[in-house]
């Protein structure tokens, strides 16, 4: 019964058959370090076996092909995070498309992977600094819309109280100058009296 099995499980083996199993193989462990150069294999189970292929960089904003890269096996040039590759073998019969290989890439300057907790307070920090210059901005330009509203109300007060200074001092000079005192009547009787006298010589010098 057993060598009956593998009779057939061989048979089977030897179909024809689509690119089945396809999965991305890298050499060594899979956290490297950011620019180091890792070699994939993009291997799968078909009959004949798979002569196309085709390798995809999965990325955050979208999976972008890489067209200089077609072979079997390539290599590529890690970058900084998290680094996923993934490839498509095709034969005369069909398609297989593989998972995702996870690639963790480590800082070159710590040989760690750049924590997020320094990442998002990193953005955090930025952040406050804008909202800080902004404030700073705003408080400045109000600053100086109070001072100088202060400085029209200063201006108009200075202007209010001049011209009520000039009133009073021309109020002043107007009574000053009607409350001169008028001639006195010892001066007009001694006036008058000089007169008279003045007739009486004139009277005397003719009868002589």
């Amino acid at each position: 019964m057993a060598a009956l099995l593998l009779n057939i499980i061989s048979i089977i083996s030897i179909l024809p058959d689509s690119p089945k199993n396809v999965r991305v193989i890298s050499d060594g462990k899979k956290e490297r370090k950011e620019g180091d150069a890792v070699s994939l294999t993009c291997a799968s189970d078909a009959n004949p076996a798979a002569n196309a292929f085709t390798w995809y960089n999965n990325k955050r904003d979208g999976t972008v092909e890489l067209r200089e890269e077609q072979g079997r096996s390539i290599t590529v040039t890690v970058g900084r995070g998290r680094e996923t590759f993934s490839c498509t073998a095709r034969n005369p019969l069909g398609t297989g498309n593989s998972s995702v290989l996870d690639l963790q890439v480590l800082s070159t300057q710590t040989g760690e992977e750049p924590p997020i907790g320094i990442i998002l307070g990193g953005g955090a920090g930025a952040v406050l600094v804008i909202l800080l210059a902004l404030g700073l901005y705003l408080f400045l330009r109000k600053s100086h819309k109070v001072e100088a509203s202060g400085d029209r109300r200063v201006e108009t007060n200075i202007q209010l109280n001049e011209n009520i200074y000039i009133v009073q001092e021309k109020r002043d000079t107007a009574i000053y100058e009607n409350s001169q005192p008028l001639e006195s009547p010892y001066a007009a009787l001694q006036r008058r009296d000089t007169d008279v006298y003045e007739v009486l010589k004139l009277q005397q010098k003719r009868s002589q």
